[in-house]
């Protein structure tokens, strides 16, 4: 049995009403949630540059990473190490770029 955890029901706010939920147990865990069936992946370093990129992309300020090479994805997938490249505007135009096309 899933223990179920409520939000404010007059708001829709809480882990019943989210689609995902993410929630950093550690350094070295992280539990994620979804409202429907996942298939369970391998943990590679492009999938923890994928979590890292929406951390980076969902965050109100800042990011913290105990090492120097913290790796996310840029606008185009690729791989990257250097936190001064990373660029939300870029994701932002890229984003509405892709919902314009016909």
């Amino acid at each position: 049995m899933v223990p179920e955890v409520r939000g404010w029901p007059e708001l829709e706010i809480g882990f019943k009403s989210a689609e995902v939920v993410v929630f950093p147990v550690s350094r070295h865990v992280l539990v994620y949630g979804a409202n429907c069936r996942v298939k369970a992946t391998n943990t590679t370093r492009k999938r923890i540059a994928a979590h890292n990129t929406f951390t980076m992309l969902t965050a109100d300020e800042e990011v913290y990473s105990h090492v120097p090479d913290f790796c996310w994805l840029d606008e185009t997938g690729a791989y990257q190490t250097n936190w001064k490249l990373f660029s939300k505007e870029r994701f932002m135009q890229g984003s509405s770029a892709e919902t314009e096309k016909p």
